[in-house]
């Protein structure tokens, strides 16, 4: 489906398209928040004490729960 499409069923008019960018970018951002996170809390696979594996864990549920808006 194109954007075109999605916008004409959606019923978006043009002064909603910033906020629809706005909120897609937060979206992106946040994806690139937790894939950060769950990369770093990866590298410390086999080697990380419990209390850095409880800490790598606190940062990826934080990370979910940030809010960028």
């Amino acid at each position: 489906m194109h954007i075109k499409d999605l916008h004409a069923k959606l019923k978006i008019i043009a002064s909603e398209e910033a906020l629809g960018t706005t909120v897609a970018q937060a979206m992106r951002d946040n994806v690139a928040q937790i894939d950060k996170v769950v990369d770093q809390r990866e590298s410390l696979i086999g080697n990380a004490s419990a209390i850095d594996d409880r800490n790598a864990y606190a940062d990826i549920a934080q990370a979910f729960n940030a809010k960028t808006l």
